[in-house]
Parts: C-alpha cells; structure tokens; sequence
C-alpha cells in the first residue's frame, strides 16, 4: 500500500541512526541515498526527490520492483517493521515534486532513442536533462516497452509507468509509438532528418522455448506473450478482448519473476495453480518474499520435477505434463549433484501450460539494418570497450548488449551509453 508522509520521514531519521554501520552493496545507480534520507528527515521531499533523480530517472518504478539496496543492513521501525529503502524510493516517486526544470533552456542537437523500456525512459531522461532534443520511437502502440507488460499491476502499477513518461513529455521528450526500426524508419533516414546521434534500447522481447515435444500444442503459452496479452490488450480500444483462452488448470513451468508473476494474475481468476520447479526452493529465481506471499495466496508448488513432453488430446490441445523425477545423488569426489531418477516419471493434469524459459533480445530487425553486427547470444557487436556499435553514431545499451540483465543494470548501461554519446556529439 505504500508509505505516508510520516512513515517515510520517521523511517529516514531511523535509518540515519545507522548510517555508519550499513552492510551490503550500494545501489548501482550511484545514487546517495543518505543524502535523499537527510532531505527526508527535514520533510523536505522536493529536495529529496532533486538528489535522487541526478541518479534515477525512475523511482517510482525501481522502489517497487528493484533490488534492495544495502541489504544486508537489517533497520526495523517503531512497529518492528524491517524499513525498505526502495519503499521510501516509491514514496518520493509518487508524492514529490520537484522545484525547478530540470532540462536546460537552449535545446542541443537531436538524439533517437529506439525503445522505452527501462534503458530508453534512463538515457531519454539523461539526454534531456543534458539538453539535448530527445525522440523516442517504440515499435508497440503502448510506451514503456516491458513496463507496460512484464509487471502484474499489485506490483508496478500502470499509472506509475503513465507518470513517469508524462513528466519526460513535460521536458520535452517526444514519444512516438507504432514504428518499427528496420520497416517503417531506416538508421540513415533518422540521420537524414537531422538526428546527431541513435541509441539503440530495445528490451528482451522474444521468449525462449523448452525445447520439449508437444510444445506447438494448442494451450501453450509463453510467460512473456500471457502478460504481453493480458495488459496491452487493456490499454487498446474497449472492444479488444484477451484472445487467450486460460483452462481452470494451469501449469506454470519455471520460478522465475515472470512465472510468480503469472500465477498470481491468475490465481485472482480462480484458476489452479501449480508452479513446476526444475529443483528445490532454493532453485528458484526470486526472493523469499516473493515465495511466501505466492504461497499465501494458495498457488501450489511441484519440486524436483523436470518437464519431459507435453501431452495433448485428439484435438491437439494440452491435457498433461510428463515430468522426470529429480532427487540429489553424492559423487565420488562427495559433491552433491542433482540428476534424474530413471525410475520415476509422473504426469501433471493441465488444461493451460504456461512456459518461463527467460527471454532473448528481439534481433529480428536488426536484418534490416546493414553493418550492424550480431553476436551468437543475439547481443550486438560493440567497439571495444565502449557502447558504440561498429557504425559511427550507433550507439546500444541494455539487453541488446547484455541479454539477461536486470532492471537495474539495464538503466546503468544506459547512463553509461549516454556518457558515450555526449563524448561523441562534444567531440
């Protein structure tokens, strides 16, 4: 629910008390969170949100779906309550305004942002803070790329995402959705009119399959193309309807965010859950919370089980999953190791399977963009040792250089990307 005014204040002056003994990794954004805390602490909240936004561009979002920083540090509040700073973060995103502009009077030259996931909103921000005249193209008809999708609304709401782009909009960043590089605009064409420099931030956007038999089956979805479904399907006309059709039982194959994610959208439809784990709890991809509120909302977990073939019907449409047992085994050199117990194979009742493999940057355009070059793991080949692809003016950062990263190591690529095109367009 967040926090008030007073929770905030008295948690940042708690939260001082042990400045000097904090444990644990700073935020990577390089933001100085006892400086934003000070401000706090003198319910100066405008002042607070100034310091944070020299670092980041998107409290609102990273204080709800960002790690924690100095987490090691355990601050309880006067109700016993272990104190987030990421809550805090949120506060400020939500309810401080800032005083002053912070995009300078005279416009520089013009930059192309491609993409308006985290790292294209990071360096449109940037950018337009340096004032330099920002573009931003999506190739979908929502902005915020897969902060428009990826997040169930308990945890990133939509009118968070809204705010954030439309104080970008008040600095004069230019937002234009529906336009795919490759097709409807080429790299020499946005040079053509006038622009100094292109960023290319395009997010994961192509979901990896299982690789398993019966995966073409009809009943299979991917976790990418449910949320992708259920939350652009919302923001389009009244008359557009989810085109998915869920079965009361649900399999969920993999632990990772997107899967949690998933069940619990689902588990608000009253649908059965059972999420499939290659493992046991700790082979799970998020955080402990994550599992004991996902378990509380009574979603049901299947450990130790490895997906081996999707069954289908006569019609072609799921009916059950066929799993091998995993158990753990001692090796000769005493390590303990996870196999498959050959004597053991059991089938999980589905009418929907859900499949979470991760994701992969979406390269398919880049076929369209001659010189660009594309490495094994899709990531694009860069100069060495900088952000700038081997065409002059080109620059990328986020998942297209770094397939897997996090929120927030995508928003530190871009800022990094964005030192590069300064240094490039003062040169």
């Amino acid at each position: 629910m967040g926090l008030s005014r007073s929770e905030a204040v008295s948690n940042a002056r708690i939260y001082l008390e042990r400045e000097r003994s904090v444990k644990g990794e700073a935020c990577p954004l390089g933001t100085d969170i006892f400086a934003v805390l000070r401000a706090i602490a003198k319910n100066d909240f405008s002042s607070a949100l100034e310091t944070l936004f020299q670092s980041n561009p998107l409290p609102g979002v990273t204080g709800r779906i960002a790690g924690e920083p100095y987490l090691e540090t355990q601050v309880f509040n006067k109700k016993g309550e272990q104190i987030s700073l990421r809550a805090i973060e949120a506060f400020l995103g939500d309810n401080a305004r800032v005083r002053k502009p912070l995009a300078p009077a005279k416009p520089k030259q013009k930059v192309a942002v491609i993409g308006s996931g985290p790292a294209g909103l990071t360096a449109a921000s940037l950018l337009s803070g340096a004032g330099y005249r920002v573009t931003v193209l999506e190739s979908s008809h929502v902005i915020g790329g897969t902060l428009s999708y990826a997040y169930p609304e308990f945890r990133l709401p939509a009118k968070v995402v809204s705010i954030s782009v439309a104080a970008l909009r008040d600095r004069g960043v230019e937002f234009v959705p529906n336009i795919l590089l490759g097709r409807e605009v080429l790299l020499q064409e946005l040079f053509d009119q006038g622009f100094a420099a292109v960023l290319l931030a395009c997010g994961a956007g192509v979901s990896k399959v299982l690789g398993i038999p019966g995966e073409e089956s009809a009943g299979v979805i991917t976790a990418e193309d449910f949320l992708k479904t259920r939350h652009w399907m919302k923001a389009g006309e009244d008359a557009y309807t989810t085109p998915l059709n869920v079965g009361q039982k649900v399999l969920i194959v993999g632990a990772d965010d997107k899967a949690f994610d998933c069940a619990r959208i689902l588990v608000r439809l009253g649908k059965e859950l059972v999420i499939v784990v290659q493992g046991s709890e700790s082979h799970m991809g998020v955080d402990a919370a994550t599992i004991r509120e996902t378990a509380e909302e009574t979603v049901k977990f299947r450990t130790f089980a490895r997906p081996k073939k999707i069954l289908a019907d006569h019609a072609g449409c799921v009916k059950g999953l066929v799993c091998d047992h995993l158990d753990y085994r001692i090796d000769a050199q005493g390590r303990l190791n996870m196999i498959v117990d050959p004597e053991v194979e059991f089938t999980l009742e589905a009418d929907t399977v859900i499949t979470s493999a991760g994701s992969e940057p979406n390269t398919l355009f880049l076929h369209n963009l001659p010189g660009l070059s594309v490495g094994a793991d899709k990531s694009l080949g860069m100069k060495p040792g900088t952000w700038e692809t081997n065409l002059s003016g080109v620059f990328a950062c986020g998942h297209l250089v770094s397939p897997g990263a996090t929120l927030l190591e995508a928003m530190v690529s871009a800022k990094r990307a964005v030192a590069e095109i300064e240094k490039f367009l003062n040169s």
